[in-house]
């Protein structure tokens, strides 16, 4: 997971803000349970889908960059889907 943080601009990004968000911030080791549940979840859709990975698809949304209020919003994407890739899970 760490070696993610370093190479990966966008997990690594999201973790700073999980960190540094002005509302709910999150503990270190929080933050960084938080990002293995995205990466598990992205790489469930990558493999199921048989699909590349493109930042533009698993952070749908944008990744915020800098913790501000005007960033502090849920962590679904607008579509209501949790796994920010643009499909819908198989319940």
């Amino acid at each position: 997971m760490l070696s993610l943080l370093r190479h990966d601009p966008a997990f690594s990004a999201r973790y700073r803000y999980l960190l540094e968000r002005p509302e709910r911030r999150l503990a270190k080791p929080q933050a960084l349970c938080a990002l293995a549940a995205k990466l598990l979840r992205t790489l469930w859709c990558l493999a199921v889908h048989d699909q590349p990975y493109e930042v533009s698809r698993a952070w749908p949304g944008g990744v915020p960059l800098v913790a501000s209020s005007s960033t502090a919003t849920s962590a679904r994407t607008p579509t209501g889907n949790p796994s920010g890739l643009g499909v819908t899970p198989r319940v």
